[in-house]
């Protein structure tokens, strides 16, 4: 498990900065491959955070390890930094976002498409979104 936690904390942490504001979880695959965001490293997984704290803590758990906790400890403790002050940004309680960059996506937890999150009534959302299941990582995270 410990090869997980730490193949996780690189791609949290790789540095792309350059190219974005080190705000949001880092998402690197087929759409950025694909092209169809902005920017080859895209920052825009709001569900990567809370999961790589809830990862940790898994680890740690299940094996004990305080020594690879104490690793990543400063990257958990910039994880919980994170849900505070970039993923809610308005301080209401809820982790929300909307695009960042123009060509940014409008949905960034895993239903990742432009139409893949939808009111009741089935009208697509606009921004800010606050995905239900990334309430409930932060919680648990936190």
């Amino acid at each position: 498990m410990k090869p997980i936690i730490t193949l996780a904390l690189a791609c949290t942490l790789t540095a792309c900065a350059a190219e974005v504001p080190a705000y949001a979880s880092y998402v690197r695959g087929e759409m950025a491959r694909l092209g169809e965001t902005p920017f080859a490293c895209y920052y825009g997984s709001v569900d990567a955070t809370p999961l790589f704290i809830m990862l940790a803590c898994s680890y740690h758990a299940w094996t004990g390890d305080s020594g690879t906790l104490r690793e990543l400890l400063p990257a958990l403790r910039k994880a919980l930094l994170w849900l505070d002050r970039y993923g809610d940004k308005d301080a209401d309680g809820f982790i929300e976002y909307a695009p960042s960059a123009p060509g940014g996506l409008l949905n960034q937890g895993w239903k990742d498409s432009g139409e893949g999150v939808r009111h009741r009534n089935g009208r697509t959302v606009t921004a800010p979104v606050a995905l239900c299941e990334v309430q409930g990582y932060a919680y648990r995270a936190r």
